[in-house]
């Protein structure tokens, strides 16, 4: 075989190479489920494309600026869905980001029930340092009050008016209320033990 020959059949096969590539490439290619783990040899999505984690909750807001500018953790992930649902509101409800008198933080509701995890910072004046929530967890404390033991640095229950109970936390200088309706003492106490656990973490 000359070399004009040789030259051409390789060219021959090249094109047929080729043909071949584009043809597997235009395949449809099977579809992923969730949670499902890639076939080996299936194509994956560059790093870049991949889908980013969705925040907790509804946007913050400006109220949720207050915290933030404290370096707080958003309430969302201080008591987190999972807990919540556990309580009894499931983990889909969204949050609505409320001021109070006691604080300022989210408030989940469903089914009759409600969570509100609020860190204690005073709705009328912002404070400079995140230590000032913890200073207002004693000065919220009114008559009627009673201690939960075994709970951060200290923790008691009240009445917040409403129907609404508020589980008042103190956890490595810092203040938050775990506020509840329609959910029972054992089921707060849980709440505010898995709220204390977050923030020392």
């Amino acid at each position: 075989m000359g070399f004009l020959d040789r030259a051409k059949k390789l060219a021959q096969q090249a094109k047929e190479f080729a043909g071949d590539q584009i043809e597997q490439r235009r395949q449809p290619q099977g579809t992923q489920t969730e949670g499902e783990s890639p076939q080996p040899g299936a194509p994956t999505a560059p790093t870049g494309e991949a889908k980013q984690p969705k925040p907790p909750g509804t946007p913050a807001g400006e109220l949720g600026e207050r915290w933030k500018k404290l370096d707080l953790p958003d309430p969302a992930g201080v008591v987190p869905p999972k807990v919540r649902q556990g309580a009894g509101v499931p983990r889909s409800t969204h949050s609505e980001v409320v001021s109070e008198p006691y604080g300022i933080g989210r408030r989940w509701t469903a089914e009759g029930k409600s969570i509100g995890v609020f860190w204690l910072i005073d709705p009328d004046a912002q404070p400079s340092t995140a230590e000032a929530t913890s200073a207002r967890f004693d000065a919220l404390r009114g008559e009627g009050a009673e201690d939960v033991p075994g709970i951060g640095d200290g923790a008691y229950i009240t009445d917040l008016g409403n129907d609404r109970r508020g589980v008042f936390v103190r956890a490595q200088d810092r203040g938050l209320v775990v506020e509840v309706a329609g959910i029972d003492h054992e089921a707060a106490v849980e709440l505010a033990q898995a709220a204390s656990a977050n923030v020392t973490r």
